[in-house]
């Protein structure tokens, strides 16, 4: 086809083909994106020398761009959620009030610590924190494995009855 044959064909059935893309695609603009597209897919064709019903090559040329263009919006409405939806999804910061409730539990832990005896408070955070075993502190410390279980118990039930008695008043 020839640049003057596709002017005519332009010429002869651009509204009505845009017309019938938008009741295809549902949009005017984006049917008038897919006759212009439907043109210059024809014209961009080599070795196209006659064709014999070039209207009825058109709309079909016009039609499988709708259909492609169908497919793919299809496609993406199922993979990307609106935005609004994304106002939904909770957030990977923690609320006010959750940090709120962490900084008292940490200003408990360190008073209730604080209250331990000085010996009781180093063995258990060096059990706790630094991760070191019983015998490791027995030896750091000088003292027996068994006064380091004592210590530990004692760090450990002084703890619990702290968070209870926070627990309970927190009601």
């Amino acid at each position: 086809m020839t640049s003057a044959d596709i002017e005519q064909l332009y010429r002869e059935h651009q509204p009505t083909l845009v017309r019938w893309l938008a009741r295809l695609v549902g949009c005017r603009e984006t049917a008038a994106d897919l006759a212009q597209e439907s043109y210059l897919r024809i014209a961009g064709m080599d070795g196209l020398k006659t064709v014999d019903h070039p209207r009825a090559f058109l709309f079909r040329t016009a039609r499988n761009l709708a259909f492609d263009h169908l497919r793919k919006t299809n496609t993406r409405s199922k993979t990307v959620e609106p935005l609004d939806d994304a106002l939904d999804v909770p957030s990977a910061q923690p609320s006010v009030e959750q940090i709120l409730l962490d900084r008292q539990q940490v200003d408990l832990f360190t008073k209730t610590l604080e209250a331990l005896p000085d010996r009781c408070r180093e063995v258990f955070i060096l059990h706790r924190f630094h991760h070191c075993s019983y015998d490791s502190i027995a030896r750091q410390l000088g003292i027996s494995k068994s006064t380091v279980e004592k210590h530990m118990i004692r760090a450990l039930q002084h703890c619990r009855k702290a968070m209870l008695e926070y627990e309970a008043s927190s009601r």
